[in-house]
C-alpha cells in the first residue's frame, strides 16, 4: 500500500501489520498536531490537548488529575470550561 499520509499514521499502519511504502516525502506534521502528540507522551490524552486550544493543562491536571472515568470527565471538562472561554479572543 502506498499513500502520502502523515510519519504518524503510517507508524500506526506499520503498528497493525500493514505494510507501508513511503513513495512520497512526508508532510511536515502541523504544529497542532505535534503539540498533541508531545502532550500525550506527557500523560495528557491527546484528543484533551486538542480541545484545550493553547491552555496550559498542566495547573488543571494537578488539580483536577487526568481524567480516567466518567466522573473524572466531568470535573476536568467542568474546570476547563471557564479556561477555554476566557482564552477566547474578543
Amino acid at each position: 500500500m502506498s499513500l502520502p499520509w502523515s510519519a504518524q499514521q503510517v507508524e500506526w499502519l506499520q503498528a497493525m501489520g500493514l505494510d507501508v511504502l513511503r513513495t512520497r516525502a512526508v508532510e511536515p506534521e502541523s504544529r497542532q498536531s505535534s503539540e498533541s502528540m508531545a502532550a500525550a507522551v506527557a500523560g495528557i490524552p491527546a484528543g484533551l490537548a486538542r480541545v484545550a486550544r493553547g491552555i496550559d493543562l498542566a495547573p488543571l491536571v494537578e488539580r483536577v488529575g487526568i481524567p480516567r472515568d466518567a466522573a473524572s470527565r466531568r470535573r476536568f471538562w467542568r474546570a476547563l470550561r471557564p479556561l477555554r472561554k476566557a482564552s477566547r479572543p474578543g
